[in-house]
């Protein structure tokens, strides 16, 4: 196979009057990530700042503690009194155009049984309650609340006791979720006990100002009232077979309550199983349409600490964290994942405590997600921002296991358009034009709803939200998929869709060859063939997608030069194309068909960069092969190649990412690179190579990283972008020095960003 790739060398530069440009760039993903794989071209993880139509989720902030006096009076207030909170204005959420606010609510230590209800502040109170709880007992819930016109949010207790309440995120006025006025649809105390093992059906559609169609997901406020034994409650689509998972969590006698989005089934209804004899109230607080970003799933458990399922089986310890993978898992997509809405769940801690869960690679916030007591299982529902690597932390003050259900996840928005800089002789800018370079950035031609992108050697992608591909720059080896000749004499600056392909929910390139993903887990591949990275078992080119051979469950893809990879739904890794320098383990000669990845499993992202490959397992570990000629695997061996997994020992990473010759890794918001240091690549100050990671120098709260050649870029939380490395076409952006930088710089002209990629000289960004 190596005399292919030598011809295709010779071809283009004969082709083209010109030399090969360096090596196309790896692209990975943080938070977004990980199930998101970095690699020399990856699929697009979409996360940062939302629209204003939207949920945007904010890191979880408390807003009020009476307990302290924070936001509010000191001491337990009087049973019967209403408190005035003040939620815009604070951790993020506007002070003016907020709907409503995500709030976390905890009741500790009243002196007798009672009940909380929380409203916007100068409506009238409504008739439901939002927490139950008996004397004592410390109790969180989950509340969707409209907020007045100044952001307030009124918080009425029926006894006297402390409490305080988290916000973690806000819908804006006019935006997709549609609060009513908290109205009360089943209470069966007043008509029947709901027996043991059975299952209730509650209408949810055309009732209290609900639409009777149009309706994707409801939020309901779900009470157990008495229950004769200790049991729990599982809400689902009705119609649909009941989930393993559960919504409420019940003790003997003990009223609990769940707040749940659930999806509305056939009917326009909701089921509810009841696994003990109890009673039953069921409120709903608000909607949401089947166009919103929210997509409710039936739910399924992602984490259970007592088997083992999606995390080792056993107990978090007391001060210890669980990271858990949320992209790519129970039905979330890999990619444009903004918020994850759990069911959690402790059960049998040691002592009295709480859980907090926040974004994956940030600093744990002084907020708690639920309470719990010792030896109880305590349940509460949670919208949870995904940090890096598609991933959400979960924080226990207390041994005990841990249960996580998925209920549903928030998209980021379906607006985006894509801005490019750096080299563009060959049309790779996309904007109109064929500049030699931009340091400036540009707008895309024609393209708007993007949620994807990634970018091959001189050739961008974008994904739109209607589930196309469209390409744009170098299709000299059918990569643009546009049909167009493989004579290398196809180029354009204006995209243009790739043909034949719907339905598609992620992207990513090669050196020469452009991937997708399609939502029934299939991939397809087009461009270059010479190396067998088409996967469709021959060594030809195809200027129009093929589907690669085999593959089925499919949630991630990636690739490196001229090798492709896949991460399946179990865990496995399969890999086709150029196998030369151990990208394919056992097999040097490359294959073309995909190949099942020998020695790892529980992987959750894979990456590609050059001819090196990372990836990231269910712990964190870091794992490695493929080419380590400059010390890019971060093993510190001076061996040229690593032919088989290895892990990177007493090293773990949020993400990772690659390009040609350097690694890198998202620890804890920072970032660490190793491998050639030529241009600043690694961005640790110096030129120097580098077998061991250094700390990247002056970035923080970094979601995702894309690199290309010796450049490589960060997106930061704030939405603005860093790069460093080389900077011979304006690949760092205007603020750059002339040639490069060995730290960081931000790039200017780009705010808001949602996603970036980099390949060959170029760099791209999705912006609002």
């Amino acid at each position: 196979m190596r005399s292919y790739a030598a011809l295709r060398s010779l071809l283009l530069a004969m082709l083209l009057g010109c030399a090969l440009a360096a090596p196309a760039s790896a692209y990975a993903a943080a938070p977004t990530g990980a199930t998101h794989h970095a690699g020399a071209a990856r699929p697009a993880v979409v996360a940062g700042p939302a629209p204003t139509t939207r949920l945007t989720s904010v890191a979880p902030t408390r807003v009020i503690d009476t307990r302290t006096g924070l936001g509010g009076p000191k001491g337990a207030v009087a049973a019967g009194s209403t408190t005035t909170v003040q939620v815009g204005g604070k951790g993020g959420v506007p002070t003016s155009g907020v709907a409503a606010v995500v709030l976390n609510i905890t009741v500790a230590g009243s002196a007798s049984s009672g009940y909380l209800i929380a409203y916007a502040t100068g409506a009238t109170r409504p008739g439901t309650s939002n927490i139950t709880f008996a004397a004592g007992q410390a109790v969180a819930n989950q509340s969707v609340t409209p907020v007045d016109a100044s952001g307030r949010v009124s918080v009425y207790l029926s006894t006297s006791t402390q409490f305080f309440a988290d916000a973690s995120g806000y819908y804006a006025t006019g935006g997709s979720y549609h609060p009513v006025t908290p109205t009360r649809l089943l209470d069966t105390r007043k008509t029947h006990t709901v027996a043991a093992g059975s299952t209730t059906t509650v209408p949810v559609t055309g009732v209290a100002g609900v639409p009777s169609s149009g309706v994707g997901a409801v939020v309901l406020n779900i009470t157990v009232v008495a229950p004769a034994t200790s049991g729990y409650l599982i809400a689902y689509p009705a119609g649909a077979a009941r989930p393993s998972s559960s919504n409420v969590n019940f003790a003997a006698g003990r009223a609990a309550v769940g707040t749940t989005f659930a999806r509305v089934g056939s009917g326009g209804a909701v089921s509810i199983y009841t696994s003990a004899t109890t009673h039953l109230l069921v409120d709903i607080a608000g909607w949401l349409p089947t166009t919103a970003d929210y997509t409710g799933v039936t739910p399924v458990r992602l984490v259970d600490t007592r088997s083992g399922t999606g995390a080792p089986k056993a107990r978090v310890p007391a001060g210890g964290s669980l990271t858990v993978q949320i992209t790519g898992a129970g039905g979330v997509p890999t990619s444009g994942i903004n918020a994850v809405e759990l069911g959690i769940t402790a059960v049998g801690p040691s002592a009295g405590g709480y859980l907090t869960t926040y974004p994956a690679g940030g600093s744990r916030p002084g907020s708690s997600t639920l309470n719990y007591v010792q030896g109880q299982a305590v349940a509460n529902s949670v919208t949870a921002k995904v940090g890096a690597g598609g991933r959400v932390t979960i924080f226990s003050s207390a041994e005990t296991d841990l249960l996580v259900d998925v209920q549903g996840y928030f998209r980021y928005p379906l607006t985006g358009v894509v801005s490019s800089w750096g080299a563009g002789s060959s049309g790779q800018l996309g904007n109109g034009t064929s500049p030699d370079s931009s340091s400036t950035p540009v707008r895309v031609s024609a393209l708007s709803g993007v949620t994807g992108i990634a970018a091959g050697e001189a050739t961008g992608y974008a994904l739109r939200a209607d589930g196309t591909v469209w390409a744009w720059g170098d299709g000299g080896a059918g990569e643009l998929g546009d049909g167009g000749s493989l004579d290398g004499s196809n180029l354009t600056s204006v995209p243009r869709q790739v043909v034949g392909l719907t339905g598609v929910t992620a992207v990513a390139a090669g050196y020469f060859s452009g991937y997708a993903l399609r939502g029934d887990g299939t991939v397809w591949a087009w461009g270059n063939g010479f190396h067998g990275e088409l996967g469709n078992g021959s060594g030809n080119s195809s200027s129009t997608p093929t589907q690669v051979t085999g593959l089925t469950r499919i949630v991630e893809i990636s690739a490196g030069w001229d090798t492709a990879y896949a991460l399946a739904s179990d865990g496995s890794v399969w890999a086709w194309g150029d196998g030369y320098y151990g990208q394919i383990p056992g097999t040097t000669e490359g294959s073309a068909t995909p190949v099942k990845i020998s020695g790892i499993s529980n992987v959750t992202s894979i990456v590609g960069g050059g001819r090196s490959v990372l990836a990231l397992t269910s712990d964190t570990g870091v794992w490695v092969w493929g080419d380590n000629s400059v010390g890019q695997l971060a093993l510190n061996s001076p061996d040229p190649y690593v032919t088989v997994p290895t892990r990177i020992p007493g090293y773990t990473a949020d993400a990772v990412a690659a390009s040609g010759v350097d690694g890198y890794a998202i620890r804890g918001g920072g970032v660490s690179a190793q491998g050639q240091g030529t241009g600043g690549g690694i961005g640790y100050g110096s030129t120097a190579d580098s077998r061991v990671p250094q700390s990247v120098l002056n970035v923080s709260g970094v979601l995702s990283i894309a690199a290309s050649d010796n450049s490589a870029y960060a997106r930061m939380s704030n939405g603005t972008v860093a790069a460093w490395g080389d900077n011979s076409y304006g690949q760092l952006g205007s603020a750059g020095p002339a040639d490069s930088a060995s730290t960081p710089v931000v790039v200017t002209g780009i705010s808001g960003a949602t996603a970036i990629a980099a390949g060959g000289s170029s760099a791209y960004a999705i912006t609002p």
